[in-house]
């Protein structure tokens, strides 16, 4: 395997090479994660992001998944609420914290499925933090209602819906608003570990209200990932979300990251059917149905998945043998070309390389 640790790119190229020959085009149900690299500025350079894009076109909701005192894993949060992909929430007081007196919980705001979770406690006053939720028909609301006039923003939003929140949860700082960065309002709130560079996870809606982004920014200050927020993903509303101990990813069922302490909640995405279920709300209420697939789409044939499937097998091999140092320099030659220009041109080996990245993530998890 001596070859694989001195020719990563020349292993690339044979597998994008072998990947030509076999992808074409067949129409399924859109899903995107990002895992590329991108530039903040010329000071700080270029930060990795792994982010998952939810368009809301009536075939996916997303939807919250509370754990009781003392937490659960993201995995069973997930299945208890019958999703595929899902992110780690917001903060909470986690056992091994003296304050939190050997037990784990949470006090902010939450709201599964029109109903005020019993662990928040100072309902319907927000303070500093902002509520990032969703009405029942699945369309996203933001809200803050800083009844204690907490100094912060400076203006509240939508306080007038708050009871219109189906599935919610409040965290702090406010990281964008209107699509301009908002965290120096949090400023006498932030602690070092609020303030220092580390990864940043975060949740955020687009203007037209059509899109949902989630995900994590690695190495960056929460001012930094806001920018990134703004000018990487058009984000509209977003909010901080825990990160640390907590980091947790799973997309369309494969752990992208799991970390052994047990979290308080996590945002879902469950299909329509699901959701109806959940909810009980009627098919006539939702959002149409009305599928979306951009114009440089490229989406892989059954054929083709199995042939992907194939790789998934050989390449965990392959980093068995060589150890997790191999996986981690791996990764990030394969992020850094999915990041060319060059190849986000280009559909076919876009997609390919995000396919390989998904295996390379999902190893050991």
């Amino acid at each position: 395997m001596y070859f694989f640790k001195k020719n990563y790119k020349k292993v690339i190229s044979i597998l994008i090479t072998i990947s030509c020959c076999f992808f074409s085009t067949t129409i399924i149900a859109y899903q995107e994660i990002i895992i590329e690299n991108v530039k903040v500025d010329s000071v700080i350079g270029t930060k990795p992001v792994r982010v998952i894009k939810v368009v809301l076109d009536g075939q996916d909701f997303i939807i919250n998944s509370l754990a009781l005192t003392g937490g659960d894993s993201l995995k069973n949060l997930m299945k208890k609420v019958g999703g595929h992909t899902a992110l780690n929430g917001i903060f909470f007081c986690p056992a091994n914290y003296n304050y939190c007196h050997g037990e784990t919980f949470s006090n902010f705001e939450r709201v599964f499925n029109g109903e005020v979770d019993e662990q928040t406690k100072r309902w319907p006053d927000t303070g500093i933090r902002g509520i990032f939720g969703f009405e029942k028909n699945g369309t996203p609301l933001f809200v803050q209602n800083n009844l204690s006039e907490m100094p912060g923003i400076g203006v509240d939003i939508n306080k007038e819906k708050i009871d219109k929140i189906h599935f919610g949860l409040g965290n702090f700082p406010i990281m964008v608003l209107s699509g301009k960065n908002m965290v120096q309002y949090s400023d006498e709130y932030l602690d070092e570990k609020l303030t220092g560079r580390q990864n940043r996870h975060f949740i955020c809606s687009s203007n037209d209200k059509k899109t949902i982004y989630m995900g994590v920014v690695g190495g960056v200050n929460l001012y930094e990932t806001a920018d990134i927020m703004i000018e990487k993903f058009g984000c509209w509303e977003g909010l901080n979300l825990d990160a640390g101990a907590s980091e947790n990813m799973i997309y369309k069922d494969m752990v992208l990251q799991e970390k052994s302490q047990h979290i308080m909640d996590a945002w879902v995405v469950v299909d329509r059917k699901q959701y109806k279920k959940i909810t009980g709300i009627r098919d006539s209420k939702l959002p149409e149905l009305e599928p979306y697939h951009p114009d440089d789409e490229y989406i892989f044939s059954k054929k083709e998945k199995k042939k992907i499937e194939a790789l998934r097998i050989v390449i965990p091999q392959i980093v068995k043998q060589q150890g997790e140092n191999f996986k981690r320099k791996f990764i990030s030659v394969v992020r850094k070309l999915a990041s060319t220009e060059e190849i986000k041109k280009n559909p076919q080996k876009k997609k390919f390389l995000n396919e390989l990245l998904l295996i390379l993530f999902s190893i050991g998890n």
